[in-house]
């Protein structure tokens, strides 16, 4: 029996007078946050819309896109809805499209992501076998100019990064019976694309977190909240694509370091679960402050490199941020015209 047949099935009665247990409900709606996505979104919709078990709902909230991103998305009616809203980021975006969805369990696609064929009939099989596991994530594969990768993300940890506590079930499902915000909290190894949750539980967290939506590190701070939780399962399997391109977001490292900057300093001040590990992300504000001046020397950003390195003790200053830092406080033309000339050397050394 395919997992697409078992899903929702009762277990067999265990004989004359023993009632079979009530069915699970595992339908599930599919929210899509969009920006300025119009040549990349009909892909992930079809692949969406191709699964294996289908998803109930499939909503799409164009996040203030001036690209034609909706009338896109419109062509899928009616079973797909598109909702427009003013660009508040993706996190508000998906906020904004559970609301409009009722089905028990919640799905996430980025709109340049790629999920294979059987992607939710697998995942939500776990959730079937194992019905207190409320958010559940799958493995992940690069994707470049259509080819997948044969390189998966969890792959890139070492074994004993996963295997304390591990459960394994059917060869690919792992169950975790602890929180594992200490893991999720040392590599951000859960896109949105991958992820699964209950309604129950995204709604008792809160969704994700607004403010920090336009910080591209909103995704991982809801992801520790989640690992906060007693139970969590995972697919080791890659069954999502994370597609590569011009556009994606992944391309920016000092935009990529000032949201990881502001989320930790988030979960510090908020997560039940952060003093256990304040002083690891302590450490890791000020590796990631560092490694943004550094950055933002390279892109001329020189009022946010004196931002950074007022945090920085001077104790932690090597020489090249010191000397960045003085180059900084010159009058603007001559900061300019010193770093290009130092990035230039740099990059040819390199």
């Amino acid at each position: 029996m395919s997992a697409a047949a078992a899903v929702g099935r009762a277990p067999a009665s265990g004989g004359r007078g023993h009632l079979r247990a009530p069915r699970m409900d595992l339908r599930y709606a599919v929210v899509i946050p969009a920006y300025n996505r119009a040549g990349v979104i009909a892909g992930t919709l079809e692949r969406v819309l191709g699964q294996t078990l289908p998803p109930a709902e499939v909503v799409v909230v164009d996040d203030g896109s001036t690209d034609g991103t909706s009338e896109v998305a419109a062509r899928y009616a009616p079973r797909v809805c598109c909702f427009r809203r003013e660009n508040g980021g993706p996190g508000a975006a998906r906020n904004t499209g559970v609301a409009q969805t009722s089905a028990p369990w919640i799905a996430f696609c980025d709109s340049d992501d790629l999920w294979l064929p059987e992607k939710m009939e697998v995942q939500l099989d776990l959730h079937r076998q194992r019905p207190e596991v409320l958010y559940s994530f799958t493995d992940l594969a690069i994707v470049r100019g259509g080819v997948w990768s044969g390189r998966s993300k969890f792959s890139e940890r070492p074994e004993d990064f996963w295997a304390p506590g591990r459960e394994t079930l059917d060869g690919c499902y792992w169950i975790y019976h602890e929180p594992l915000y200490a893991r999720i909290l040392t590599a951000s190894l859960i896109i949105p694309s991958a992820f699964v949750i209950s309604r129950r539980l995204f709604e008792d967290l809160g969704g994700f977190y607004e403010p920090l939506s336009r910080s591209r590190a909103e995704d991982w701070e809801f992801a520790l909240r989640c690992a906060e939780q007693p139970c969590a399962g995972a697919v080791a399997r890659p069954l999502v694509g994370l597609h590569k391109h011009d556009a994606n977001y992944s391309a920016s490292g000092l935009l990529n370091l000032l949201g990881e900057i502001t989320m930790l300093e988030h979960a510090l001040a908020t997560h039940r679960s952060a003093p256990a590990h304040a002083g690891w992300i302590r450490e890791r504000l000020l590796e990631c402050r560092i490694l943004a001046a550094h950055e933002s020397f390279r892109t001329g950003d020189f009022t946010e490199l004196r931002r950074l390195g007022a945090d920085v003790p001077p104790g932690r200053r090597d020489l090249k941020l010191r000397l960045k830092l003085h180059i900084a406080a010159w009058p603007e033309s001559a900061a300019r015209a010193a770093a290009k000339l130092l990035v230039a050397i740099s990059d040819k050394v390199q």
